[in-house]
């Protein structure tokens, strides 16, 4: 069996120097306007999202990963790292690997966080699916990927994917959050029961094997796959981590230091995005239902840095009264994405907090 390769030592190339002809490109004018401490490439050996993402916790072990204020739970990242490698060793013993589909239709949990975690540690391709669909639109994706032999969900949405198995064939499913077995299927403290915390030995290609399979919401028609391979999801974060004006130590410095906000969803893009670069940094992801008057009050508790929300949780937080009460000082960056913000939304908040919006 070919050995793991040992990413213990790896880091990013970041390269303010390049002038090549493709980096000076004169149709490239926003370079120009670029602050000195911004790379203009950065380059890195290829490496899979869960090794990318354990890097931090073996620096970090003993770090708070999640607080979920639901159920007042925490998780370190050792306990990250524990359950979703249980899990990968459970499906690894199920026969899931490399090209195979593995479903996560969830509300955000930390459940949601270990089985994707878990998934990716096996070579499989995470599906992430929005637990606020219909039936007939898991269907249509479970049929688009070709063959989902796993999900997992979390009670609230059993029903939808009970129904969905009455149209598809879906070998396993496996519920967060019940208590006792439902029908055919089993619950995650079963699944996992017995099970080593010992990731299967697989040589992921970063470079072509496909992370996740990330469907669009269905706005304009039925939802469609897009194919994120691992060197998408790093490459990604690595631009959203190094994208400001700190400087590559400041950047380094904030690792194991931050608190991050779980409120988007993250079976969408946006907030799977914010999961890996929560991940990758070592903060702490506080993880609550979105409530305006709350995260107000999170962002002043927990000194956030960056928030990032879709246009309608902007204008929420806009509009409560909270708004000009609470110490917001502690952000440094803000993001939005999904939608345009509406420019006297845009102008309001820079007022208040002091920073401007990012947006797409």
């Amino acid at each position: 069996m070919k050995k793991m390769k040992d990413f213990s030592e790896w880091e990013p190339i970041l390269d303010y120097e390049n002038e090549s002809p493709y980096i000076e490109n004169p149709n490239r004018a926003w370079l120009k306007h670029r602050p000195p401490t911004v790379p203009k490439s950065i380059r890195f050996d290829p490496i899979p999202v869960s090794e990318f993402i354990k890097l931090s916790a073996k620096k970090f072990p003993n770090n708070v990963c999640i607080i979920d204020k639901q159920v007042n739970k925490k998780y370190t990242y050792r306990e990250l790292v524990f359950y979703a490698d249980k899990i990968a060793n459970a499906l690894h013993e199920m026969g899931v690997g490399k090209g195979d589909f593995v479903g996560l239709m969830s509300i955000n949990c930390p459940e949601f966080i270990f089985a994707w975690l878990g998934i990716l540690t096996t070579g499989a391709t995470v599906v992430p699916i929005n637990s606020l669909l219909k039936d007939s639109d898991v269907t249509h994706i479970v049929r688009e990927t070709g063959k989902i032999s796993v999900i997992f969900t979390h009670k609230s949405n059993y029903r939808t994917i009970k129904k969905t198995r009455s149209q598809v064939d879906i070998d396993h499913v496996i519920v967060f959050g019940a208590e006792v077995a439902r029908d055919d299927a089993i619950t995650l403290e079963d699944f996992i029961d017995g099970k080593a915390p010992k990731p299967p030995d697989v040589d992921i290609d970063p470079i072509n094997d496909i992370a996740a399979l990330m469907f669009t919401g269905g706005t304009t028609g039925l939802p469609k796959g897009v194919m994120l391979t691992h060197n998408n999801l790093v490459h990604d974060l690595l631009i959203v981590l190094h994208n400001t004006e700190a400087t590559f130590e400041e950047v380094a410095a904030l690792q194991g230091k931050e608190v991050a906000l779980g409120i988007l969803p993250l079976c969408h893009v946006m907030g799977h995005e914010v999961l890996i670069y929560g991940l990758y940094a070592a903060a702490t992801l506080v993880m609550f239902s979105f409530n305006a008057s709350e995260v107000l009050e999170a962002i002043e508790h927990y000194k956030i840095k960056l928030f990032a929300g879709v246009p309608v949780m902007y204008q929420m937080l806009i509009n409560n009264p909270d708004f000009t009460e609470r110490d917001l000082s502690s952000l440094e960056s803000a993001a939005t994405g999904s939608a345009a913000l509406a420019p006297d939304l845009s102008k309001r908040w820079e007022e208040v907090v002091g920073i401007k919006v990012s947006q797409g």
